[in-house]
C-alpha cells in the first residue's frame, strides 16, 4: 500500500522531523531526483543519436548521385532533372535538420558543435 501526501503535509512532516534524519531526507530526495534527470537526459540523447547516425536514405542518396553523374557527363532530360531537384532538396533539408539534432545534443551535453561532430567522427568542412 502506497501513502500519498499533498505537498503541504509532505513538508509539514519534513519540518517535523529530527535534524539528522531532514538532512538523510534531503539527501535522498536530491540523489533520486538526480537519477530521474539523469535517465531523463540519457532518453533524449539516444532519441537524438539514432535520428542524427540514421542518415539520408541510401536509395535516395545513390540516385541522386547518379542523376548528378549523368547531368556532368551527358547531360539529363527536364523529368531527371525534376528528379536531382527534388532529391537534392531533399538532402539539404535533411543536412540542416541533423545540424538541428546535433546542436540539440551539444546543448545538452553542454559541449561545442564542434566536439559532438568529432565525437560522431563526422567531417565539418574545416581542413
Amino acid at each position: 500500500m502506497s501513502l500519498r501526501l499533498s505537498f503541504s503535509d509532505l513538508v509539514n512532516e519534513a519540518v517535523n522531523l529530527e535534524f539528522q534524519d531532514y538532512e538523510k531526507f534531503v539527501k535522498q530526495v536530491s540523489l533520486l531526483r538526480s537519477k530521474k534527470q539523469v535517465a531523463g537526459k540519457q532518453t533524449k540523447e539516444s532519441a537524438l543519436l539514432e535520428k542524427i547516425n540514421n542518415g539520408f536514405p541510401v536509395e535516395k542518396w545513390t540516385k541522386m548521385q547518379v542523376l548528378d553523374d549523368k547531368m556532368e557527363s551527358s547531360g539529363i532530360d527536364e523529368k531527371e532533372m525534376e528528379a536531382l531537384t527534388a532529391l537534392t532538396e531533399e538532402y539539404e533539408h535533411f543536412t540542416v535538420q541533423r545540424l538541428r539534432w546535433i546542436k540539440k545534443l551539444a546543448l545538452l551535453r553542454n559541449v561545442s558543435i564542434d566536439k559532438i561532430i568529432a565525437e560522431l567522427g563526422m567531417t565539418n568542412g574545416k581542413a
